[in-house]
């Protein structure tokens, strides 16, 4: 009897663990990277819904921004959707035109619903009618939610605006 109830304990707990869904990690990483690009591309084009569609509405989420001189923290997507608003503004973008941010070296971790990402991002364009170019280095952390990838802390190092 004792050996019937292992073999049904044992049977029962493979069948459980080869039901269990696995996770296609690169079809992650493609969703992780187009909220990403879509955040960005929105950024841009000034489409404030669809960028702000990539972010996480909630009290816990973070985004800071380090430059040589300053580091400011937005916390909670009140604050963030706030700074995000202001750095749009018809004033804050008058001086820069054709700007473009190239995101590269990507490297995503995806741990469950939950993920770690590093890229850096080159942009360029035109600041004061000036060829300019910057780096950045930025680590994300996001979380799917209701099935989407959604931002939750964004930490980015800029470096100093190069004029050439």
């Amino acid at each position: 009897m004792k050996q019937y109830l292992f073999v049904l304990i044992a049977f029962s707990l493979m069948a459980g663990t080869s039901c269990q869904t696995t996770i296609d990690i690169e079809k992650e990483k493609e969703a992780i990277i187009a909220v990403i690009e879509t955040e960005r591309d929105a950024y841009y084009e000034g489409d404030l819904d669809r960028m702000e569609a990539a972010y996480y509405h909630d009290p816990v989420c973070r985004k800071m921004t380090m430059k040589v001189d300053t580091i400011y923290l937005a916390v909670g997507w009140s604050e963030i959707s706030a700074k995000i608003r202001s750095s749009m503004t018809p004033e804050k973008v008058k001086d820069r035109e054709d700007v473009a941010a190239e995101y590269l070296k990507y490297e995503i971790n995806i741990y469950g619903n939950t993920a770690l990402v590093y890229h850096d991002v080159l942009y360029s364009g035109m600041w004061k009618g000036q060829f300019a170019s910057a780096e950045e280095k930025r680590i994300l952390h996001l979380q799917k939610i209701d099935g989407e990838w959604k931002i939750n802390l964004m930490a980015r190092n800029m470096l100093p605006l190069k004029l050439e």
